[in-house]
C-alpha cells in the first residue's frame, strides 16, 4: 500500500471515529475548515493520479484535526512497534475485546500455518536428501558411481583413443 491510500485509510477512519462528525464528511469537513469537495478529493484514490492527499495537505489536515505530526502517514503505529501498518492502531483498539480476541487466534492460526508449511518444506528436503543417498549408495552397490568406474578404455565395447595428427595408427 502506497503513502496516498495509507493517508486515504486513516482519514476515512478519522471521519468514521470523529464524535463530531459521526461518519459524515460534510460535518467533518465544516468541523475543520474544508469543503465537503475537497475531503471528497482527499478520499479519493483517482483525484490528482492517486496523489492526494499529498504531503502539505496531510499535514494540514493533522493540525487542524490536532493530530500528532505523520499520524495520516501511519509513523505512529511505526513508532509504538505495531506490526501492521495498514491497519491503524487506534482502529484495533476500538474493537470490541471479543473481536480483538478473534483477531488474535486468526493471527496466531496464520503464524502455526507457516511455521508448519516450513517444517514440511524441511522434511520434504530431509526426504529427498535420503532418496538421494539411497539411490548413490545404489549406485555404488552396481558400481556406477563415478568414482569407481572404470576408465574408458577399459569399458567393454570401446576402443582404445588414437594419438591425435598420427598417421601411423590410422
Amino acid at each position: 500500500m502506497d503513502m496516498y491510500a495509507i493517508r486515504r485509510q486513516r482519514l476515512r477512519f478519522l471521519i468514521a471515529n470523529d464524535p463530531l462528525a459521526q461518519g459524515n464528511q460534510a460535518a467533518f469537513a465544516e468541523r475543520l475548515g474544508y469543503t465537503r469537495a475537497q475531503i471528497s478529493q482527499y478520499l479519493s484514490a483517482t483525484y490528482n493520479n492517486g496523489r492526494s492527499p499529498g504531503e502539505q495537505a496531510a499535514r494540514a489536515l493533522e493540525t487542524k484535526a490536532k493530530l500528532p505530526p505523520l499520524w495520516l502517514d501511519g509513523c505512529d503505529n511505526l513508532t509504538q512497534n505495531w506490526p501492521f501498518p495498514e491497519i491503524p492502531r487506534d482502529a484495533f483498539e476500538a474493537l470490541p475485546d471479543a473481536a480483538k480476541a478473534q483477531a488474535g487466534r486468526f493471527i496466531s492460526s496464520l503464524i502455526q500455518e507457516h511455521g508448519q508449511a516450513r517444517a514440511g518444506v524441511r522434511r520434504s528436503l530431509a526426504m529427498r536428501e535420503d532418496e538421494m543417498a539411497s539411490l548413490l549408495s545404489t549406485d555404488d552397490a552396481l558400481g556406477l558411481h563415478a568414482a569407481t568406474a572404470a576408465p574408458r578404455d577399459e569399458r567393454p565395447g570401446t576402443k582404445p583413443k588414437g594419438r591425435r595428427g598420427n598417421k601411423a595408427d590410422s
